[in-house]
């Protein structure tokens, strides 16, 4: 077998397991697969969290069955925590002994994230849970906006101010600053591909996300497995085993093969701090979270992503004293004071991005409405989006000259908070359809990114031109998602769908040659389509 195991590659000491720490996986459906179900050494529930923050954990025991091919929560689930039962151990997760807790939710994805995270807010100290990891991406942006945007940033804040640790992944789409839940206290964890034969000095950069984020954080902070990770995949005959991309040239135990994301570098990164919080129980949040960012080592061959790679030399952090500073508490105790106070603090000239912040999401009185106004033409990019975003919690309160100027601004965060705006004021889309058309081929690939997703929502065919126009170039640099995006809004557009030219198999790199040949294709197929029908 030449692709070693998580453990093995990441040289975790055989002796810790993650035994008796208790973590939590959000994610879709968990199959009672016998990689993540209770087993003599550790106990697995289940959590519907969609019932509520009292539903009670169930026990999940382990059942024979066909299990749904390719199913994200078993492999999120088997990163952290699998046993490796069908593989006599061989191929287990990180820490193959902490007790899981699956906190499965629905496909309203944000809601639904939330009500985990409100189950979590409830119940984490209940539980003993130490750290729970978000394997879905769920973004209101790409990181170019305040974290108080987002409910799901605030209540992961809320919950590491707490105490708890959360880890999410930093994304897969290398054009985006960032791909999933991005925040400054959020340990986010990046990729790298497992070499053949576990030999380290190939060790090579996952094509995820990354840059910095409107708060100032690099995103991502450590690295992780990401490709290459042999993770349970059920096929049950031949004709199954085929239909893995990587699975018949590898002899490897049935059912497992190579699977690649970020999705399965976060867990791995929680399943790694259950094994050190077995040797450190005393360890805090806040201390886990340092004792994996230094133990990182920097790799040569991924400086592009500024981060370490997860390392044994974390077990060897014996002491060390910091405390992180809350931004939470920062953000809480702002809101805490009146409006009046807040509005002098703000001639102070200090803090005033966080001062603004605070009046987000409630807004703020009328009367207060002609003072925010003024930041809106303050020096600072950042304190003018903090102003636009403050005034757009009453949206009548925007003009449209005004919403006009952000989205044509030549600074990102300005430009991003006017496309946040302009997705929530549907009754002005129609005035904005050549804003938008400009937008969708903007130099700035997270603007890029975020026009062509709200072109999907307009469905204008004045869009065509411009989503066509950047087809190949997206196709040709890589830009996996914002290609999907004009895609998906073209057939939202048309009513008309290219197929790929070759069928997608599970397990089959995004970022191969053979697959941005497929992407090139699908360009070719639309421009014919649309100059034959649409005359572009």
């Amino acid at each position: 077998m030449k692709w070693p195991s998580i453990r093995r590659f990441l040289e975790i000491p055989e002796h810790l397991t993650g035994k008796d720490v208790n973590i939590a996986i959000i994610d879709g459906k968990f199959p009672p697969h016998p990689d993540i179900a209770t087993n003599e050494g550790r106990n697995t529930f289940l959590v519907k969290t969609s019932n509520g923050p009292c539903t009670k954990p169930q026990i999940v025991n382990p059942m024979k069955g066909e299990w749904k091919l390719a199913n994200h929560g078993l492999c999120t689930a088997a990163a952290a925590s699998g046993s490796g039962s069908l593989s006599n151990g061989v191929y287990s997760g990180a820490a193959p002994e902490a007790n899981l807790y699956l906190l499965q939710i629905s496909e309203e994805i944000q809601e639904s994230t939330c009500n985990a995270l409100l189950w979590l807010k409830q119940n984490w100290k209940n539980y003993n849970i130490r750290g729970a990891v978000l394997t879905i991406v769920c973004q209101v942006d790409t990181g170019l906006l305040p974290w108080q945007v987002d409910p799901v940033r605030v209540l992961c804040e809320e919950l590491f101010s707490d105490g708890l640790l959360i880890i999410s992944s930093s994304g897969n789409h290398q054009e985006i600053t960032s791909g999933s839940t991005v925040s400054p206290s959020i340990l986010n964890v990046g990729g790298i591909y497992i070499p053949d034969k576990n030999d380290k000095d190939n060790i090579l950069p996952f094509h995820g996300s990354r840059g910095l984020t409107f708060d100032g954080k690099w995103n991502p902070d450590v690295l992780a497995p990401a490709g290459n990770v042999m993770l349970p995949f059920p096929y049950k005959n031949e004709e199954d085993k085929r239909k893995h991309f990587t699975a018949n040239e590898d002899n490897l135990p049935i059912p497992y093969a190579r699977e690649w994301g970020t999705s399965f570098a976060s867990p791995i990164v929680l399943g790694f701090a259950a094994c050190l919080w077995q040797a450190n129980p005393e360890w805090s949040a806040s201390q886990m979270k340092m004792a994996i960012i230094s133990g990182g080592f920097r790799h040569p061959n991924c400086k592009e992503l500024k981060a370490g790679v997860i390392s044994k030399y974390s077990f060897e952090e014996a002491k060390f004293i910091w405390k992180e500073e809350s931004v939470y508490t920062y953000w809480l105790h702002y809101k805490s004071l009146s409006e009046k106070k807040r509005l002098a603090e703000l001639e102070v000239k200090q803090n005033i991005v966080e001062i603004l912040m605070s009046f987000f999401p409630e807004g703020v009185s009328e009367q207060a409405t002609d003072f925010i106004r003024k930041y809106l033409y303050h020096g600072s990019k950042k304190v003018r989006v903090a102003a636009i975003l403050v005034l757009s919690c009453n949206l009548h309160v925007i003009k449209k000259a005004e919403l006009e100027e952000f989205l044509q601004d030549s600074n990102i965060f300005v430009r991003m908070a006017g496309l946040y705006i302009l997705n929530k004021y549907e009754s002005m889309w129609k005035c904005f359809t050549n804003t938008i058309a400009n937008l969708i081929n903007d130099h700035n690939e997270d603007i890029r990114f975020n026009a062509t997703r709200l072109a999907m929502r307009f469905k204008d065919e004045k869009l065509i031109t411009s989503l066509v126009e950047g087809m190949e170039e997206d196709a040709r640099k890589m830009r996996i998602a914002t290609f999907g995006n004009r895609c998906k809004a073209l057939e939202e557009i048309t009513g008309f769908k290219v197929g790929l030219d070759t069928p997608w198999r599970e397990g089959e790199d995004p970022y191969s040659e053979k697959r941005m040949l497929s992407r090139l294709y699908i360009a070719r197929k639309w421009r014919e389509y649309l100059e034959n029908i649409y005359h572009v």
